[in-house]
Formats: structure tokens, sequence, C-alpha cells
């Protein structure tokens, strides 16, 4: 069941993440909509939708920027249900002026975004010219991915090798509970955890050292540190993780970071 477990939640995460790029995508494609200048493209949008053409507002307005940012601030919180807490601010006051609009996702299905930034500026045509960027809540975002690691790796070492018909022969440790068939039982006991972590953990990168920790109380309980490195994307650097495992009396493995 743990493994089962660990399945389905690899397919929901990974559902999870495709729904947030699917919804940030959409929300993109609204706001340059929504924001336009252009007035051919206005003629097929939704009533509401679009701007004044810049060169009115500057020809025929006293505060012709903090008229725009007036706007965009009234587009967005009558037509844009999925932000809140909006912010609109100028970053640029010439005749081609540049907004930035930060907000907050009004649902809370995604709850590791933090800050929507989206800089705003138009073409020659009056089409909307979008930046967006998005800020993530680490400490929420760091902590998801130690947790998921950890449930991994304690139903990886919880499970027997070849006990899954799904699975290859080598996902699991061997079953050393006759521990007199091996020769150097913690370095096998190391060598296999390693190997596993290598295989099935793809967030962890070498260098993976496993190390026992002895106990002079408790001689015959095997616990062992595990350090590796950890990957969290594609060109961003690695950082050191650490969790310490110990066997428990039922012989299955806890893990602690």
């Amino acid at each position: 069941m743990g493994l089962e477990r660990t399945l389905l939640e690899r397919l929901d995460h990974a559902q999870t993440e495709a729904d947030q790029k699917s919804l940030l995508e959409t929300l993109e494609n609204n706001l340059k909509e929504l924001l336009t200048t252009c007035q051919e493209e206005i003629k097929d949008l939704p009533k509401g939708y679009g701007l004044l053409p810049l060169n009115d507002v500057f020809s025929n307005s006293a505060e012709p920027i903090d008229e725009i940012r007036k706007a965009i601030r009234e587009k967005l919180k009558n037509h844009e249900s999925k932000l809140a807490e909006i912010q609109v601010n100028v970053l640029s006051v010439d005749r081609s002026p540049m907004f930035e609009i930060k907000a907050k996702l009004a649902s809370s299905r995604f709850p590791l975004l933090d800050t929507l930034i989206f800089k705003v500026s138009w073409d020659k045509e009056g089409h909307t010219v979008l930046k967006p960027s998005y800020s993530y809540k680490e400490k929420a975002r760091r902590e998801m991915i130690h947790n998921s690691i950890k449930k991994n790796l304690k139903n990886l070492f919880n499970t027997r090798q070849g006990s899954v018909m799904i699975l290859p022969e080598s996902y699991g440790l061997p079953d050393f509970n006759d521990i007199a068939q091996f020769s150097d039982p913690t370095t096998a006991i190391c060598q296999a955890v390693q190997d596993n972590i290598t295989q099935y953990e793809p967030r962890l990168t070498e260098p993976i050292e496993v190390e026992q920790i002895p106990d002079d109380n408790q001689p015959l309980d095997l616990q062992f540190k595990i350090t590796a490195q950890l990957v969290v994307g594609k060109n961003k650097p690695t950082s050191t993780i650490s969790f310490t495992t110990a066997t428990t009396e039922s012989g299955h493995f806890s893990l602690e970071e």
C-alpha cells in the first residue's frame, strides 16, 4: 500500500503541475486580451475588454499615466477573477509606458505560488506585450520536496527486493533477517541503500554517502546517515541534504531529516 501511495502521489503532483501551468497560460492570454489597446482586436473581444488607445489618453488627459494605471486595475478587478490583492505600479512614464502588475492567485489550489508579476507594455499596433514572472514560497516548496523524498525513501527501504511484481527486481532492499549470510552486513546494507537511492530517487544525486551510526547502548539496532546532493530543478545549484535511518522493533526502516 505504501508503494501504491507513493506512485499515486507522484501522479497527483504531476497533474497539479500540469494544471498550474495550464492556469497560468490561460491567465496570461486573458490579460493580453483584457489590456489590449488595439481597436480592431477589441471588436472581437467580450464586452468590457480593452483599453482606450494610448495616444487618445495622452492627448485628452491631464494625468494620462495615472489614468492608464487606474484603468488597468479596474479591468483586472472586474474581469479577472483568478487574481486577488492586485497592485498596479508604474515602471515607465513616457508615451510608451510600462506598468507592473503584482497579484496573488485567488484560488488556494496551488499553495506554493506566492506572487504573480506581469510587466505590461504595448507594441506599435496596440497589442499587449506581457512579460510574466512568478515567485514561489521557497520554504513551503522545500518542505514539500523534502517530505516527498522522505516518503519515497521510506517506502523504498521497506520494500523487499522482488516483492513487487510491477517493479524491477532491484527495487527495494534485500532481506537482511538472515544477516549471517553476509560476510560484512554493514557494508552490504550501506551499499544496497546507496544503490537504491541512485536508481530510484532521481532528486538525489552523487556524491551519495551512506554510513553506519554506531550505538553502544543498542548495538543490534541499525542506524545509518545518508548524505546526498538535492537537485531542485534544471540549471539550479544542488544543495546538501541528510537523512538518518533506523530500524524499528518490527524490522522496518524509519527516516528522519
